[in-house]
């Protein structure tokens, strides 16, 4: 695997646990290179991050966006490494693909969402279920994105008035974070947070749901 992509199924992660880190900072891009370079399958960074995230949120003062340095040892324990240990040219081998008949239960919960959309975002839920070389986590990624287009249809389906009423509610709800930023990325922040407000009003792909058994 190219780090490319290794890199950007970690970002889409990050921005979804974090949406004000939607921009990864220096050391996040140090830390990516470095699991990279140390042979941490993608799988494992997917699933270190996601936990180590969940367990800086219920800390008495969490910080601030996802810093990744912060979750290096969930990373390294999802890995099964200890102290220095290595996962020496793990990215170089093939990893093996689940059987057909794997019992994953996000396969069947996909095929279970498949059912409430239709057109392309049906199809793209049902092909991910199918999907048998990917691992849950890296599934997971793909299916934020499948959320995110999906949401990001409804809010341009919006009546235009419809649409600045809830630009202007969510903009007045996070003006404390938006107005402290750079105009673009505020942008980009408060088209994020929209989406969050129509999934919590129609949680029809909400991508907590992903995990439910």
């Amino acid at each position: 695997m190219k780090i490319e992509p290794y890199l950007q199924e970690i970002e889409a992660l990050v921005v979804h646990l974090s949406p004000q880190a939607h921009l990864l900072g220096d050391m996040d891009l140090h830390v990516i290179r470095e699991l990279y370079d140390r042979g941490i399958p993608l799988h494992c960074a997917l699933a270190g991050i996601r936990k180590g995230a969940d367990r800086l949120s219920r800390l008495k003062r969490p910080p601030r966006g996802l810093p990744l340095k912060r979750v290096l040892r969930d990373v390294e324990k999802e890995a099964g490494l200890t102290g220095k240990g290595k996962a020496a040219a793990a990215l170089k081998r093939p990893e093996p693909s689940p059987p057909p008949s794997d019992p994953s239960p996000w396969r069947e919960v996909l095929r279970g969402l498949a059912g409430a959309v239709a057109g392309s975002h049906r199809r793209a839920l049902i092909a991910l279920a199918d999907n048998e070389e990917l691992e849950e986590e890296r599934a997971f990624v793909r299916y934020l994105g499948i959320s995110r287009n999906y949401y990001q249809e409804v809010v341009e389906g919006l009546p235009e008035s419809q649409r600045t009423g809830l630009e202007e509610q969510v903009s007045t709800a996070s003006a404390a974070v938006l107005t402290r930023m750079d105009p673009l990325e505020a942008a980009t922040l408060l088209e994020e947070l929209v989406r969050r407000r129509l999934i919590a009003q129609d949680p029809v792909l909400d991508p907590q749901r992903f995990w439910q058994e």
